[in-house]
């Protein structure tokens, strides 16, 4: 489980499963709402699509925004 705070400077990009809509969150927002130490998956669950309204239907990315190699800060291959 992915905690908010390791991936504090990224994005999640949620895509519904029911209506194909896509939109962007920036993790600190997500943040502000649930806390530095909960869970994207506990995010994506009560995530609401904005366009069919649909609740919990969504897959999600995590979504680097920047430049450089601080995409890979924290990564582990």
């Amino acid at each position: 489980m992915t905690r908010l705070t390791s991936i504090a400077n990224n994005h999640l990009a949620l895509t519904c499963g029911l209506c194909g809509h896509t939109a962007l969150l920036p993790v600190t927002a997500a943040i502000e709402v649930f806390g530095e130490a909960e869970t994207v998956q506990h995010v994506t669950k009560r995530a609401r699509c904005s366009r069919c309204k649909v609740k919990g239907q969504n897959t999600f990315q995590i979504i680097y925004v920047g430049e450089g190699w601080h995409a890979l800060d924290g990564g582990r291959t």
